[in-house]
């Protein structure tokens, strides 16, 4: 059984697959010890009848434990398994990190939806965020809610985000649910975005010994990031924050120019509302200070 899951890479169609087959060849193996039951014992009912047992006893205790084993694999294959998949789809199409466009990472997260579709339990929908993080002036954040989303932390000059929902297409009570959260989410961006542009705007003071003002981001260049994120964490609120699976932040800085971001979101692909919600920022520094720019996200 342990093939049938990590060779079949915990592909549900497979596990659900080989639990077919399995209940056959029990109703088989059944249908053969009773008929040789009914040989050997012909003449002994009492003894024949504690024969069934027994063996119907094993056969069920056989079915009980495949069913459980394949089901646990299948639940256990979320966050790595899924991961694993993705990483594997980015090495065969992104072999440089320096060289790749929009359209590159977005072709990485088709193909991989395509596959999660078929891992491990159903009934479930997935959103993944691919963003190049080459360099040393490049740095994130990540902060999740429960266990529903998975950060990759620069892997191979790339980091990723995934996170799933269950989502029953058959049942229109889930659809609901799931298009009020988004429709929620759409009302909740607009506050989002007033509380970060607030929070990371530039103020000008007056510096006495230059001749011209200047202009600095309250939470500037030499900010950890980590302390953006409490700052943020502080105005946005608990209420808010917690609506969401996790939040994630990207900052990257250059001297000579603003830097572009490569990066790529790809949202649930159910309903005609969006699942992340994603915000930018950029503190566009001076000549003594690099330009940065920043994105927020937030995964339903």
């Amino acid at each position: 059984m342990e093939k049938v899951v990590t060779m079949k890479n915990f592909n549900y169609h497979a596990a659900q697959l080989f639990g077919y087959q399995l209940e056959y060849q029990l109703i088989l193996l059944t249908k053969v010890a009773s008929m040789c039951g009914s040989i050997l014992y012909k003449n002994d009912a009492k003894t024949m009848r504690i024969y069934k047992q027994e063996f119907t006893s094993h056969v069920a205790r056989i079915a009980t434990h495949a069913s459980q084993y394949l089901n646990n694999s299948l639940i256990f294959a979320w966050p790595y398994t899924y991961n694993g998949i993705l990483q594997e789809i980015m090495m065969r199409r992104l072999p440089n990190p320096e060289n790749v466009d929009e359209y590159d990472l977005k072709m990485v997260a088709i193909r991989t939806r395509e596959q999660l579709m078929l891992t491990g339990l159903p009934n479930n929908v997935y959103q993944i965020l691919i963003v190049r993080a080459e360099g040393n002036n490049y740095e994130s954040f990540f902060e999740g809610t429960g266990t529903n989303c998975f950060f990759d932390k620069q892997h191979k000059g790339f980091e990723t985000m995934m996170c799933r929902i269950t989502f029953n297409s058959s049942s229109w009570e889930e659809q609901f649910h799931v298009e009020h959260r988004m429709y929620n989410q759409t009302f909740v961006a607009e506050k989002l975005n007033t509380t970060i542009v607030s929070e990371m705007r530039c103020v000008t003071f007056n510096n006495n010994e230059m001749t011209m003002n200047q202009t600095f981001s309250k939470l500037n260049l030499g900010t950890k990031l980590q302390v953006i994120a409490d700052s943020l964490k502080t105005k946005i609120g608990k209420d808010i924050l917690n609506g969401f699976s996790g939040w994630a932040i990207t900052r990257e800085s250059n001297h000579t120019k603003c830097p572009d971001i490569k990066l790529w979101s790809s949202p649930y692909n159910v309903l005609a509302l969006e699942s992340i919600t994603a915000l930018s920022y950029t503190n566009k520094g001076s000549f003594t200070q690099d330009c940065e720019e920043f994105r927020f996200f937030f995964f339903m």
